[in-house]
Formats: C-alpha cells, sequence, structure tokens
C-alpha cells in the first residue's frame, strides 16, 4: 500500500482514493485562482524588446505575477543562455530599425532636384532664361566634337658618331690610352660583355671598329676572328690575344694585322688601329 505525507501535519498517510480526490480538488482550485496559463513563448516575447505593441501583454503580466509556476519558467530561462542570446538578437533587431528610419527621415529632408527642364548656361548667359518659372525652355544639342588626328612627326635619324665596340668582361674597364686614340679621331667607345649584342643592334651602321679581349682557348681565336670580319664587313677588327710562350712566330695567324699581343701597353694602341685600317688622327 502506498503512502503520501501530508502537507499539514507532515505525517505520512496511506494513499486512498478520498485522499486523491482531495488533491484533486485542490489542484482545480489553485488552477482556478490564478487561471489558464498562456503559453510560455509568448510569456518569454513579452519581456522582448518590439518595435509594434503586444496584444494581451497586460493579462498576460497578471497571470505571472499570481501563477509562480510561469513566474519560475519565466525568470530560469532570462537567466539561461538562450534567453541572453534571444534578448541581444531582439535588441539588435530594435536598434537596425531605429537606424533604417533615421535614414530615411533624413533623406526625406534633403532638397530634391524637380523634374522640370532647366535652362542650359548658355541659355542664362544669352539672356534666353524663361519668363515663367514653369515654362519650357528648349536646350539645343550638344556639339559633337570631331577630334583631328595629330600629324606624326617624322623621327629626325640621330647621327651618331663613329662607334669602337670593346668586347669586355664586367665591369668593363677600357684602357685611357685606347680612349683618347678614338676620341681624337671623333669617335666614342662602347663596351659590351658578348659581340652578339652588337650586331642586332638598330644603330650598327656606326660602328667602326670591333675588338675582342674576352678569354677563349687559343684555337678558337682564329674563327672568332674570321667570324667577326664576315658578320662586320668593311670595320676594323682588333683582337687582344695572349701569347703563347713559344713566341708569335709559331703560328701563322698570329701574324695577321688585326692580332695585338697582350698585355698591351699603352703606347701599342695607336699603331694598332692604324695597322688594322683606321684612319690616323684627325
Amino acid at each position: 500500500m502506498e503512502s503520501i505525507r501530508s502537507a499539514t501535519t507532515g505525517d505520512f498517510a496511506a494513499v486512498t482514493g478520498s485522499s486523491l480526490e482531495n488533491l484533486r480538488m485542490r489542484l482545480a482550485s489553485a488552477r482556478a485562482q490564478r487561471g489558464n496559463c498562456p503559453p510560455i513563448a509568448e510569456i518569454r516575447s513579452d519581456h522582448l524588446p518590439t518595435i509594434l505593441p503586444r496584444e494581451g501583454k497586460d493579462e498576460r503580466a497578471q497571470h505571472v505575477e499570481r501563477c509562480p509556476v510561469c513566474h519560475h519558467q519565466l525568470v530560469a530561462w532570462q537567466r539561461s543562455w538562450e534567453g541572453r542570446a534571444t534578448l541581444a538578437l531582439a535588441w539588435s533587431g530594435v536598434a537596425r530599425h531605429h537606424t533604417e528610419m533615421g535614414l530615411r527621415a533624413l533623406w526625406a529632408r534633403l532638397p530634391r532636384r524637380s523634374a522640370e527642364p532647366r535652362p542650359a548656361r548658355l541659355e542664362i548667359a544669352a539672356g534666353m532664361t524663361p519668363p515663367a518659372p514653369h515654362q519650357e525652355v528648349w536646350s539645343p544639342p550638344p556639339v559633337k566634337l570631331e577630334r583631328v588626328p595629330r600629324r606624326v612627326k617624322q623621327a629626325v635619324p640621330e647621327t651618331l658618331p663613329e662607334i669602337l665596340v670593346f668586347e669586355v668582361p664586367p665591369p668593363g674597364i677600357v684602357p685611357r690610352a685606347l680612349l683618347a686614340a678614338v676620341g681624337e679621331r671623333g669617335g666614342a667607345v662602347v663596351t659590351v660583355e658578348s659581340l652578339e649584342e652588337v650586331f642586332g643592334d638598330r644603330d650598327f651602321a656606326s660602328v667602326r671598329a670591333l675588338v675582342l679581349t674576352r678569354a677563349r682557348p687559343l684555337g678558337e681565336w682564329p674563327e672568332a676572328i674570321r667570324s667577326a670580319r664576315q658578320r662586320a664587313p668593311g670595320r676594323v677588327v682588333l683582337a687582344v690575344v695572349p701569347m703563347p710562350p713559344f713566341g708569335p712566330a709559331s703560328l701563322g695567324w698570329l701574324r695577321d694585322p688585326a692580332v695585338v699581343g697582350a698585355p698591351v701597353q699603352d703606347k701599342d694602341w695607336e699603331p694598332a688601329l692604324v695597322r688594322a685600317g683606321w684612319r690616323e688622327k684627325a
């Protein structure tokens, strides 16, 4: 047999049909006193910030005051993370609404352009403004300007001095005696790392002399001299060749007038240019 504790005396008593009936009557009486509980979602929404007024909010607030069950559920929800997040989201929606309304009011106060035609500046300057504010004024269509292509100036060919191309690896130091000899003839010296840079240049017609000084095996010098003369016909070709230990007379091509024995002294550049075919000093 089950037992139930009495709320008045605190003693345990056996559960009977009459005791259950009395409990039902007390619960029904308490429910009748506080009224039927509204949906808990409506009660929660009443405590969130809104833009429009909510219908029946006062009645639900009075019910929460006299109903401990609804009051407990509301307070527990407000203190939970779900209730706090819902409250923050509601506040952001209200703030966004008020911001939009403020911007709309500001936009409405800005001056608007009238849809009526306005006289052009030329018409106002010429005294053609309309006598009445609502009278339409015809404006002439804008004049389309045609652009006349500019005359292309023909490039005047630049006159370059006679150039001596000095093949030398970086940093490209040119002997002073060679600079002086070329300058006295009204020419200029240009240094390159390889002669291949010169043959395809647009100013190759101004090249008067080529000087080969890059290190090469002794057997490649005859072909390098022959190739330079073939690709630059009519130009002066000089080759600074290190002399072998057995003397220049041992190889026939070393007696070529284009060959200058290394190391070259300052006094050797002037005779070498004359011997290779460049004119003497002016």
